[in-house]
């Protein structure tokens, strides 16, 4: 038996069953870097004759006692037949199961960990029939994710900013405003005209031109929606413009700051540096005024989703002031999910290590269970990635801080109190029927921890969660700050 041709570096625990579930933010504008030299490493296994050859006339004489072909009886088929009916396929299934065997012996001898399962690069073993089936050494090439290096730097993170979002009134009447014309009625137009009154939804085609004022090959397209009403940086460019005029302009002639221009257009920092200044054509593929909508006590209530008529409202006050509410709830969620975005990003700008992004795409290929999951895989890679650094990092940290492992009293205890949630209060003073309810919710973790998946999510959800608060109570400043919605807006 050869040795493999090259040592690989230390590798993580496998990442079978990978569930990093929480705190995933609403946005979170982080890109993971792919580059040409990814941290992947390649074994080879090289089979001789004398590896294999003996292994493979047991499996063919196993196999000529079970088959039945015409014209013989059982376990008397001619050992030639057997050999050139079935050799190939026989010899491929012992030469891939003794390349395993020997790739596993390796990884466990070198006290390797691996990324998940080795997957086969390439192999020389060839389907000809004409190939001497036993005088031919074999190799089997796989590849493997090597582990990133983590070093922890949890001393220097980012002071962390909480924000409460003051709504107004103002807000309110803004917001009630943009209900009327998104569910108003929708018109064709001929042309853009008097913009200050009117307004319009414009689908528009962006292309990148070249030196000579061409549309360049292969360069940047996009198809965008500009609505009139959000007063972009273009509009007094659009006066007065109609369908199938075309306009020479930047993306910087278009938004009024970088965020919007890459949320609407979903690209990258990098890639908007490269395109910001690029000359680009901007057609007007079509024009649809937009028309608000009455308000009634029926659109009231359809806005608001409200269907049972006891809990309708009546009146403009009644409606402003659930209008009102909802925004309120909405800016408080936005504001949380902010400042677990912000942690996520302090995190992983203070852990700039690379991943194996090859490797690791075609584990999430490989672990996906339809063809409609495998299709996402790309679209969602740079979430995927997110996760990943995340994962890296939390395992480190509960590497070098082993006292904030948590036992199973602690998982129990998170089951426990997500059932709570979904079970009527106990009234107060009724201590009879707390202790029945804590019965009932023991029984229910009980049987909860009893499933190994649901055990190891839940399990690993805890441990998050106590990593998370561990960084937040003792390496983390933190500070509080009061902003307007349209503060609030431009930090997101």
């Amino acid at each position: 038996m050869k040795t493999p041709a090259r040592q690989v570096h230390h590798l993580p625990a496998a990442f079978i069953g990978l569930s990093f579930t929480l705190y995933r933010p609403y946005t979170l504008n982080i890109v993971s870097e792919i580059k040409d030299q990814e941290p992947v490493g390649t074994l080879t296994v090289t089979l001789t004759p004398e590896d294999y050859a003996g292994q493979f006339e047991a499996s063919l004489r196993n196999y000529r006692k079970q088959i039945q072909l015409p014209g013989f009886r059982p376990g008397t088929v001619p050992m030639g037949l057997v050999r050139k009916r079935f050799g190939r396929s026989l010899l491929f299934d012992q030469l891939s199961r003794s390349a395993s065997e020997e790739l596993m012996k390796y990884i466990q001898e070198n006290a390797l960990k691996v990324l998940g399962r080795p997957y086969l690069m390439r192999s020389n073993f060839s389907e000809d029939d004409t190939q001497d089936l036993e005088v031919q050494e074999y190799f089997f090439e796989f590849q493997m994710g090597i582990q990133p290096q983590v070093a922890l730097s949890i001393h220097d993170l980012p002071e962390l900013v909480r924000y409460t979002v003051t709504v107004t009134d103002a807000d309110v009447e803004h917001y009630i405003t943009d209900l009327r014309y998104k569910s108003g009625a929708v018109t064709p137009a001929e042309e853009v005209k008097d913009v200050a009154n009117h307004h319009y939804i414009i689908h528009t085609c962006l292309e990148e031109l070249d030196t000579d004022g061409k549309v360049k090959p292969g360069g940047f397209h996009s198809h965008l929606y500009i609505h009139t009403r959000m007063k972009p940086r273009i509009l007094p460019q659009l006066e007065g413009k109609k369908q199938h005029d075309k306009l020479q302009v930047t993306l910087t002639d278009i938004f009024d700051d970088e965020n919007m221009a890459r949320n609407v257009l979903d690209l990258d920092k990098e890639t908007y540096e490269s395109l910001k200044s690029v000359p680009l054509r901007f057609a007007l593929e079509d024009i649809e005024e937009q028309q608000a909508a009455e308000e009634t006590p029926e659109w009231w209530n359809k806005m608001l989703r409200i269907e049972k008529e006891e809990e309708q409202v009546s009146t403009r006050e009644a409606f402003v002031e659930k209008v009102k509410t909802a925004l309120q709830a909405n800016y408080d969620r936005y504001a949380e999910r902010k400042y677990e975005a912000d942690f996520i990003r302090g995190l992983l700008d203070a852990h700039p290590f690379q991943l194996p992004v090859s490797f690791l795409r075609q584990f999430l290929l490989e672990e996906a269970k339809t063809d409609e999951e495998r299709k996402q895989i790309d679209s969602n890679l740079s979430n995927y990635l997110v996760e990943f650094r995340m994962r890296f990092i939390y395992d480190a940290l509960l590497e070098a801080h082993p006292e904030l492992k948590v036992d199973q009293a602690a998982v129990a205890e998170g089951i426990k109190t997500k059932f709570r949630a979904y079970l009527p209060p106990s009234e107060e003073g009724d201590e009879s029927a707390r202790q029945e309810q804590e019965q009932r919710l023991e029984q229910l973790a009980e049987q909860f921890l009893q499933n190994e998946e649901m055990r190891e999510r839940e399990s690993r959800e805890q441990q998050d969660i106590a990593i998370r608060d561990f960084l937040l109570n003792n390496k983390v400043k933190k500070s509080e700050k009061t902003v307007s919605a349209q503060e609030f807006d431009k930090l997101s």
